[in-house]
């Protein structure tokens, strides 16, 4: 934190415009408690600006060291918020690579509808950037992809940091596994501590998610498909449904008469969904995404899904951290293609 200041923060740029807000924000981490969720509070901030809405920006890459510093401080209370901020990033993007398709849209459309004709034609000239298809809208796109490569390397550059931190006997070691299953190059050495981390686990939940989080890693080994296959088999179920979920996630081809059976026990199985969305450190967008692969891969199976289906959606959502219940979602998606 001693070079803070020797970044000439003003002259780089984050989701807001200038970022010289972010040195006070990172300094701020230091005493802000765990779990401070405040809209001004500086992990809120810091959410809102360096990463927003999965997109990262110029000065992301430049906060990122000295977050992986304070996520090595164990005197700094909410390290858990300050590795999750991390994680984040590393999946972060381009905001134009992500928007490129609702931009053109907008376009298209005519927007925006309440400019009269000579005003969106100017509209058009100053927003260049802005409009797929233009030189100016090309350039900036390379421009913030390489920000998020920036980005993506710097947080990869602290692992040993994670290595270290997910030694450690408290929960912020599962903060440490969730940037881990980020690190797209450094596939092998963080796929081998996850994997260490779910033999070493106790707790039925945690190790569960665990699996998941390993199946976020791309270029997965054989090695490490088997620990997959090896708690498919599980006396636990919900080791099962993480299993399930965990090798949809990563399958490249068709599923096995095994998987495909686990498949169709698991997309109607709510209260497992609700269980592991119980688990307060857990991103369960990767229990959706698999979700999703899951229903593709056992569509053609319908006959056998309508009747596990119909008798799904009658039953009640216990987990309020579920706004949309996946097993919901999939019984709606699958009964709404069958009257089409």
């Amino acid at each position: 934190m001693q070079v803070l200041d020797k970044i000439p923060w003003h002259k780089l740029t984050h989701a807001h415009g200038s970022a010289e807000d972010v040195p006070e924000l990172l300094r701020a981490l230091r005493l802000s408690p765990p779990n401070d969720r405040r809209e001004h509070g500086p992990i809120q901030q810091l959410h809102g600006n360096i990463w927003h809405q999965n997109s990262v920006y110029e000065a992301t890459a430049y906060a990122v060291p000295f977050l992986i510093e304070l996520a090595a401080d164990p005197n700094v209370p909410d390290r858990c918020g300050v590795l999750s901020l991390l994680s984040v990033i590393a999946g972060g993007t381009s905001f134009l690579q992500v928007h490129e398709s609702f931009l053109q849209m907008y376009v298209d459309t005519g927007e925006p509808v309440a400019l009269s004709s000579a005003a969106r034609k100017q509209w058009r000239q100053k927003n260049r950037a802005m409009i797929p298809g233009t030189t100016e809208f090309e350039e900036q796109k390379a421009l913030e992809i390489g920000y998020a490569q920036a980005a993506r390397q710097a947080v990869a550059a602290g692992m040993p940091t994670y290595l270290r931190i997910s030694s450690e006997p408290t929960a912020v070691r599962y903060s440490a596994a969730e940037v881990l299953s980020r690190l797209r190059f450094q596939t092998e050495a963080a796929g081998k501590r996850l994997v260490e981390m779910i033999q070493e686990e106790v707790a039925v939940a945690n190790r569960a998610c665990l699996i998941l989080l390993l199946s976020r890693l791309k270029g997965q080994s054989t090695q490490v498909r088997k620990v997959f296959e090896v708690f498919l088999d599980s006396h636990e179920i919900i080791e099962r449904r993480a299993a399930t979920l965990a090798l949809a996630n990563v399958i490249e081809t068709s599923a096995s008469a095994n998987l495909k059976k686990a498949m169709l026990e698991a997309v109607v199985d709510s209260k497992s969904f609700e269980f592991l969305s119980s688990v307060d450190w857990f991103d369960i967008g990767i229990m959706y995404r698999g979700r999703d692969k899951m229903l593709k891969l056992i569509r053609q199976d319908q006959d056998e899904l309508v009747s596990l289906y119909l008798e799904q959606l009658n039953q009640p959502v216990q987990n309020q951290r579920v706004y949309i219940s996946p097993t919901r979602v999939a019984c709606t998606e699958l009964l709404a293609s069958l009257v089409r």
